[in-house]
């Protein structure tokens, strides 16, 4: 879903996003044959640090998560519920001065929150992987400067560790580049399964 400005261009991009930890849906299989560039992290998207600084700056992307049918298709993706979120949100981007929208309303929380560590990390254990996103993308831009670690995916990587998958052992942390991998913020304590069979394939 991507509503337009009244001038052209998008105001808001509305994209499925798998949760991590879980098994990728067809569409996303079917992604790594059409899409030859390698992606920043098994069945995510990849953006350049430009893209989500204006992106996530002007709160224009939300990633969908919720009761992901596997198949993609599109009579079983539009429920009632994912039809009011849509809903709220066009009217939210409509009347601001009225939000209707809850996700879109934490993800403006966040975006106005403290620049401070303290401030920013509690929201990386939220079940909402569009909050989530935005504070590490705040916390990256803090920490190193930039949100290069978010779009070349060592923060993903450093995430699967703890999908029962030793991508990155503790000496590889200590090096790592990511500030918020070596300083112990990211990943937070219980945020991914442990079970192999919730894992991506």
């Amino acid at each position: 879903m991507a509503p337009r400005y009244r001038g052209g261009g998008c105001h808001l991009y509305w994209i499925t996003q798998g949760r991590p930890g879980e098994k990728r849906d067809q569409a996303h299989k079917l992604g790594r044959f059409l899409v030859p560039q390698k992606a920043a992290a098994p069945g995510m998207l990849k953006f350049r640090t430009d893209q989500l600084d204006n992106l996530i700056s002007r709160a224009g992307i939300v990633f969908d998560t919720d009761d992901l049918p596997a198949d993609q298709a599109f009579l079983s993706y539009f429920t009632p519920d994912r039809l009011e979120r849509l809903a709220g949100a066009a009217s939210t981007m409509r009347n601001p001065s009225k939000p209707k929208s809850g996700l879109l309303q934490r993800l403006a929380e966040v975006l106005k929150a403290p620049a401070k560590v303290a401030a920013l990390a509690p929201y990386l254990k939220d079940p909402e992987l569009s909050v989530a996103m935005y504070a590490l993308w705040r916390l990256d831009r803090q920490l190193c400067g930039s949100c290069v670690h978010l779009a070349d995916g060592t923060i993903r990587k450093a995430a699967s560790t703890f999908m029962g998958k030793p991508v990155m052992s503790e000496q590889q942390r200590r090096n790592c580049p990511c500030r918020l991998v070596r300083e112990g913020i990211w990943p937070p304590e219980g945020l991914l399964p442990a079970d192999p069979d919730k894992l991506e394939e």
